[in-house]
């Protein structure tokens, strides 16, 4: 689910796959911005503020939070690692 997951972002023409575009470490936009914002990255406070919605199903908020989580060590966590070694 992460790796096939596309955005609207477009590069070449061709919208971007967020795994393939992060993790591949080749844009230094992009891993300049995931190194200012790696560390501010709160996990625990996204999924408070998720808790915090009451007008959407708890079920709803544990996928939010799963999409999320997966997102963060799966792309982010994996490139933020590769690019730090």
């Amino acid at each position: 689910m992460y790796k096939n997951t596309s955005s609207a972002i477009r590069d070449n023409g061709a919208k971007i796959k967020y795994f393939e575009f992060i993790t591949n470490l080749e844009n230094e936009d992009c891993n300049n911005a995931l190194n200012r914002m790696y560390d501010k990255i709160h996990i625990n406070n996204i999924f408070e503020l998720i808790d915090e919605i009451d007008v959407i199903s708890n079920i709803r908020k544990e996928f939010y939070k799963k999409v999320i989580e997966g997102k963060y060590k799966e792309i982010l966590t994996v490139a933020y690692r590769r690019l730090n070694k």
